[in-house]
């Protein structure tokens, strides 16, 4: 239940950023760092040159669209190569400069793969506490995209990543770290969670807004008392002797799913933690069109 991220030097993991050839998105690569940031992880960048594009360029019949639309000619393998590599350095080197200013240890490569057998790969040289970080945007129409994949059949990782087209690159105003509570069991780790990336600052207010929606298993009725005992009970350790200041929390408690879509309006999160397989991103189900739905990112726990 805990989404356990290796700090820098434990050598059991770090923050993967899956990067490739198209739009990089920038909000994406903050919010890695974030995360990098709030539980003292490296980050490498693992640009994937796909295997599948380099074997169509290699086709007689494939041919290459301009972005613009206007041209359109033969795919030729050398100069896809070279296209790869451009956009390898340009992406790599955007990562460091970002990294460094905010001191996240980082690294990078370039692996010739698919992009699920590469992140596999990387996800079983340094596991198991592994983050994946997805930096093209999650779009709506995506069914059954990279997201969808990395989650169901990419093993070795504890969370994911993710940011919709629609994610504020600035926050108008400081912003409340998220939670999506469904059971007394998810608590304590995604609380752990909220508490780490509210405490980094970077446009947080070092509010966390739990939402405690229920689920067939655990109605709401039955867990919340729970919750708010175990609220007060770390608001009076914190009181009696902690060494650090503890976030506060605002409880939200929401009976359907309309009631979970109203709080995440309300409070405008700036990061949203949910865990995978529950009833706000159930299991069997994609949930591109959720995060396309957002404006900020989404630390997504298996």
């Amino acid at each position: 239940m805990i989404a356990h991220v290796a700090a820098a030097g434990e050598d059991r993991g770090r923050i993967i950023l899956h990067m490739s050839h198209g739009r990089l998105s920038t909000p994406a690569v903050d919010a890695a760092l974030r995360v990098a940031r709030a539980f003292q992880a490296s980050v490498e960048c693992l640009f994937v040159e796909d295997q599948q594009l380099h074997d169509l360029a290699g086709l007689p019949f494939t041919r290459e669209i301009s972005n613009d639309g206007r041209v359109v000619r033969q795919a030729e393998p050398a100069a896809l190569a070279l296209d790869l590599r451009c956009d390898a350095i340009a992406a790599q080197r955007l990562v460091m400069v970002r990294a460094a200013a905010c001191g996240v240890p980082q690294s990078g490569r370039v692996m010739r793969d698919t992009p699920v057998d590469a992140l596999a790969r990387a996800c079983a040289e340094h596991g198991p506490w592994n983050v994946l970080a997805l930096t093209a945007p999650v779009r709506a129409d995506e069914r059954n995209g990279l997201l969808w994949t990395v989650l169901t059949s990419v093993p070795g990782h504890t969370a994911v990543i993710a940011v919709g087209p629609d994610v504020r690159v600035i926050q108008a105003q400081p912003a409340p770290v998220v939670a999506i509570v469904e059971n007394l069991d998810a608590l304590h780790g995604l609380l752990r969670t909220a508490e780490r990336l509210a405490a980094t600052g970077d446009g947080f207010d070092n509010r966390i807004v739990l939402i405690l929606t229920g689920s067939p298993d655990e109605p709401l009725a039955e867990f919340e008392p729970h919750v708010r005992l175990a609220l007060a009970a770390r608001d009076h350790a914190a009181l009696h002797g902690s060494k650090e200041p503890v976030a506060p929390v605002t409880l939200v408690p929401a009976e359907s799913a309309a009631d979970v879509r109203a709080a995440l309006e309300q409070h405008a999160p700036g990061f949203l933690v949910a865990h995978y397989g529950y009833t706000f991103f159930p299991d069997g189900r994609d949930p591109a069109q959720k995060i396309a739905a957002l404006t900020c990112p989404v630390f997504i726990v298996r």
